[in-house]
């Protein structure tokens, strides 16, 4: 091998290491950011949760009025 590539190799690798190193940090950075947007579609869903059961009784309660007042009867 001669001495004039070995400088051409050693810049080949590191700029390759590099490389690697760069796409590694990005997709670490990408899922954490999924993570945290997981985590917190999590607690929409929780709050959206509660508030349906909300929702459930109250309409709960209102036909619970209706059924009580009374239909007439023919």
């Amino acid at each position: 091998m001669n001495a004039e590539l070995i400088p051409i190799l050693v810049a080949i690798i590191g700029a390759a290491v590099a490389i690697l190193l760069g796409l590694g940090g990005l997709i670490l950075a990408l899922w954490r950011d999924m993570r945290e947007d997981i985590r917190s579609l999590g607690s929409r869903v929780d709050a959206l949760s509660d508030r349906m059961g909300r929702v459930e009784e109250r309409v709960a309660r209102i036909e619970g009025h209706l059924g009580s007042a009374g239909t007439p009867s023919t």
